[in-house]
């Protein structure tokens, strides 16, 4: 029955990429590609187990915020395949909010909250969808033998810039420029000492480069035009501060508990996901000081008091029982890694035993691994 389906079953003919300003649900809905074909199979595969009376609620969701809906359903699946049966959204009384799932297995028995965590401010995401229109308008010219490398991308104004002009310039431009490179006769090594083109107008300022495709790829009809985008820059562990923010956002929001509470996080930053990021988010970030010993070199590492489970206070946000950690999209769910640590002093302690995956404990001093599966073990 296509009511059990997030994807329906038609035909599908579209083996293009996607669009930069793609909606990830439609891009995920009308592409031929086989990776895409999988996606679809593996969401349906899961919402055939998802309650009958929330499949409406939750399909609705996947077309408007594609990514939360999938983590819940991910989550749903990854607990379920563990033996515990989930209730979405149960009742708490005292409250009339109420978290994402109920699990249950024998006598055990725990609220689950799925949240995601990202590093995109809405200010960011409004400037990228600007940029994303150009990168989409960028896409369609046609530039054979060659990839067209975006160094810089430049919004000047509130203003969506016009993409049409930037094409008719770049149009204009581009014969000569190609004519130029053709006749420097540059070694492939030396490719990078090419001069840019530069388009610099009052709204936007776009800084791109050419450099020559492969026989083989100029042979394929389908290669994308842009063959490099800007590099993002960053430092240190952005990941830390969002994990932060997700729990203290979720860790009191139905007051006392009755039961064990797991806050499910799913991290996307553009700098990836560490260890050190996610055990500094736990238990402190990671500081160097001067030693006390004047004859000593070597500085020390010490953690401050600004983690999940600790701070200046002590132990804090003791409501939580746990804090499950990783950064999981559709077509990445066979290779997903994750973080599951148990609190050290919650208030309503759950029996990490009772779960398949790996886990951490802390002993007051350091995590002690427990082994168990991984998600990909968990959902084959």
């Amino acid at each position: 029955m296509e009511a059990d389906k997030i994807f329906e079953d038609k035909e599908r003919i579209d083996f293009n990429f996607a669009n930069h300003l793609d909606d990830l649900f439609n891009f995920y809905d009308r592409s031929a590609k086989p990776e895409f074909t999988k996606v679809r199979n593996i969401i349906n595969e899961w919402f055939i187990d998802y309650p009958q009376g929330e499949k409406g609620e939750l399909k609705t969701r996947f077309r408007k915020t594609f990514s939360p809906a999938f983590f819940e359903l991910f989550i749903y699946q990854l607990f379920t395949k563990q033996g515990f049966t989930l209730t979405p959204h149960p009742q708490i009384q005292g409250t009339n909010k109420a978290p994402d799932f109920l699990a249950e297995k024998g006598d055990l028995s725990f609220y689950i909250e799925a949240k995601e965590a990202t590093d995109i401010s809405t200010n960011e995401a409004a400037i990228n969808k600007q940029v994303n229109a150009i990168y989409d308008t960028l896409s369609k010219l046609t530039i054979p033998n060659y990839w067209l490398i975006i160094e810089k991308l430049q919004i000047k104004s509130t203003q969506q810039p016009s993409s049409e002009k930037i094409i008719k310039y770049l149009e204009r431009q581009l014969p000569d420029y190609i004519a130029k490179i053709v006749a420097a006769d540059i070694e492939l090594s030396d490719w990078s000492r090419v001069m840019p083109l530069v388009v610099d107008r009052a709204d936007v300022k776009l800084v791109v480069r050419l450099f020559p495709k492969s026989a083989k790829h100029s042979q394929k009809e389908s290669t994308p035009t842009i063959g490099g985008l800007p590099g993002g820059g960053g430092w240190g562990y952005p990941e830390e501060e969002l994990i932060k923010s997700a729990v203290h956002k979720k860790a009191s929001r139905y007051g006392e508990l009755d039961k064990p509470y797991l806050i499910c996080i799913n991290v996307f930053s553009r700098l990836g996901i560490t260890d050190t990021g996610v055990e500094s988010a736990l238990l402190g970030s990671l500081t160097d000081s001067w030693p006390s010993n004047p004859g000593s070199l070597h500085f020390q590492r010490e953690r401050a008091k600004n983690g999940v489970f600790y701070s200046e206070s002590g132990l804090t946000k003791t409501r939580v029982s746990g804090i499950f950690v990783t950064s999981v999209f559709p077509s990445n769910v066979d290779v997903a890694r994750h973080w599951l640590a148990k609190h050290p002093c919650g208030k309503m302690e759950l029996d990490f035993t009772a779960l398949k995956l790996s886990h951490q404990e802390f002993d007051g001093s350091h995590w002690q691994p427990v082994p168990g599966q991984g998600i990909a073990d968990i959902l084959k």
